[in-house]
Formats: C-alpha cells, structure tokens, sequence
C-alpha cells in the first residue's frame, strides 16, 4: 500500500477515502523540497539586503534629567512636608510623581512650546523635511502619486485635498517621537528622539528642553510676582496685626523663591547628561531584519511546499494531471496554478 493514498480490495483508488499522511510522509516531502526552500530563503534574502542598503539611517538622540520637586528650588519651611513627600517618593522610585515634572512632560511637546520653539522656522523644517520653507516660512504643498490620490479621496468628502500642518499637529508628532522612560534602579528619566540626522536629532531635543524649561519657569515668576502683588495690597489696607504678620511672612517666601528661579539653571528638570547620539544608527538593524526574513520566507516556503505535495497527492489518486512532487519548483508552481485556473475557467463557461 502506498504511503500517499489508499488503495482499495480491487486495486482501484477509492475517492471517498482521504490521503492517510503521517508525521514521516512529511518530512519526507520537506526534504524533497529542500531547492524550493533554499531558493526562496535566498531571493527573499537578496531583495532585502537591497532594500536595507538603500534604507536611510535612523540615529536617536538621548539627554537624562532628574526630575526636580518644589522643595528643590527653595521652598523654605513652609514646603517641609512637601518635602518630606519628595523625599518618600524618590525613594519609592516614583521620580514621574512631581506635578512639577509632570508639567514639564506635557510641556515639552505641546502646542506653546512648538509655536516658541518654531520662531526662526528651523523645528518645522526638522519635522517636515521638504515640506516647510525655512526662509520664506511658506509651506510646499506635496506631490507624487500618492498625494493625488489622497486629494481625490478627500475631494470626495468635501474636505481640501492637502491640510498644512499646524502646532497642534506637529504637538501629536512629537508626543508619539519623544519617549520618557525612567533608568533601572534610579529615580534618572531618560529622554529620546529619533531623526535621521544626528545633528538634527540633538539640536531637536536640547532645543525643545530649553523651550519648555523656560515656559515652566516664566509661569513661576508671574505666579509669585502675583502673589506678591497681593501681598503688598493687603498690607497696605489692613491694619490687623495678624493679617500683617501673615502677609508678610507669604511675601518674605514670595520673593524668596522668586530669587531662586534665575536664567542660568534648570528649573523644571535638572540636566543630568546633555543631548548627545551615537554614530551607530538605531534603524535599520541589517543582522535582525535579515534573520527575521530568512525565517518567515523558511516557514512560508515550508508551508507551500508540503501543502504542494499533499493536493499532488490527492489529485493524482483521482487521476488528475500534476507536475512531479519531487520537482517542486517556482516554474512549476506557475504552470500548475495557471493550468488549475484555466480548467476552472472552462469548467465555469460550460
């Protein structure tokens, strides 16, 4: 009895009774198909080593921060419990737990800082390469195929067929590109940005950084040059004791505070380590991506070429015409589906 059908009392193949396969009929038709295998590993291979080496670079650009609490920047006595949280909450390793740090988080890719930041038109030029005219700061509306037929599509729903991007936009870009991520046994963040330029990448991050670093520290200063406004006014139209002593302990710590947040450091995250990128570019990864390849061509052209063998099986036992099993190759397989599809086609007409 043959291993790949069954053959009935008179000899003659029985087409209500299905291909008995087991596991070493399997391996034998894997074997069988090890010049399919390779030669598909190997074209899968070729195509994307060339696409890799014409693939542009990706460099990430990284700065670490500490992130900074109220009691950091002279908060005087009246912080000490405030103080004592910070304490607690760096030594539980929550560092993203400042609100002041939070602020910053948010900060350094909103719509405020990428409209500050933008003020010579170089960010724009940085995030939408070929799209923005530094010099003029005039948009280039995109062309090719693809903008045609997104225009056409956008027509349809009478909405314009090309949107100039604006800080809102260029905010959600740059939230899904900057990546906070706190270092392992340490209360340190780590920040990253990815462009294909290292320069670009690097002057990006230091540039957000400083942006909204100076946002954050601005907003103190009205606050306090606020609170201590008030003061001021309340002193001058009370005359109750307590009041005064009150008021003039606020604005003592008003102006206090107000002296410790100069130009010349950081307030909202201390800079740990500068903006720096490596030359060794992150994307893409050659070794990685060409494994990943070679295995999923290996496990497809497997699954092809087993599958192959059993239909060739079956349609022989019910006397249908197929290429040799053993040959299995891509001219085959060619022939094969095109002379399926012309029957089918003729079995359809009639």
């Amino acid at each position: 009895m043959s291993q790949d059908s069954y053959i009935g009392p008179k000899g003659a193949a029985d087409p209500e009774i299905d291909i008995d396969i087991d596991f070493f009929v399997l391996l034998r038709y894997l074997r069988e198909s090890w010049r399919f295998i390779l030669i598909s590993v190997t074209i899968a291979v070729l195509i994307t080593a060339c696409g890799l080496r014409n693939a542009t670079p990706t460099y990430e650009a990284s700065m670490v921060v500490a992130p900074l609490g109220g009691s950091d920047t002279g908060g005087g006595s009246a912080n000490g419990l405030q103080s004592i949280t910070s304490v607690l909450s760096t030594l539980g390793g929550g560092a993203g737990e400042s609100p002041q740090f939070d602020q910053f988080q948010y900060k350094i890719s909103s719509p405020s800082v990428v409209r500050a930041a933008n003020a010579d038109g170089q960010l724009y030029a940085w995030l939408y390469p070929g799209l923005w005219n530094a010099n003029t700061r005039t948009w280039i509306k995109p062309r090719g195929t693809q903008q045609v037929l997104l225009g056409i599509v956008r027509a349809f729903f009478h909405k314009p067929d090309w949107i100039a991007p604006d800080e809102v936009m260029a905010s959600e870009v740059l939230k899904k590109q900057i990546v906070f991520e706190t270092i392992p046994k340490s209360t340190l963040i780590a920040i990253s940005y990815q462009n294909s330029d290292r320069a670009i990448a690097i002057a990006m991050l230091q540039r957000l950084f400083s942006e909204a670093d100076r946002q954050i520290r601005d907003q103190e200063r009205l606050r306090l040059k606020a609170q201590m406004a008030n003061a001021n006014e309340v002193l001058a139209t009370t005359q109750v004791s307590d009041y005064r002593m009150a008021m003039a302990q606020v604005l003592a710590n008003a102006q206090y505070r107000l002296m410790n947040v100069p130009d010349n450091i950081d307030y909202s995250a201390r800079q740990v380590e500068r903006p720096f990128a490596s030359s060794l570019p992150v994307a893409p990864k050659i070794g990685l991506s060409l494994a990943m390849t070679a295995a999923s061509v290996f496990l497809l052209s497997v699954f092809t070429a087993i599958s192959y063998r059993i239909m060739a099986a079956e349609l022989r036992r019910r006397g249908r015409d197929i290429p040799d099993g053993a040959q299995l190759t891509l001219r085959n397989l060619f022939l094969f589906i095109t002379r399926q599809y012309r029957r089918t086609s003729y079995g359809l007409r009639r």
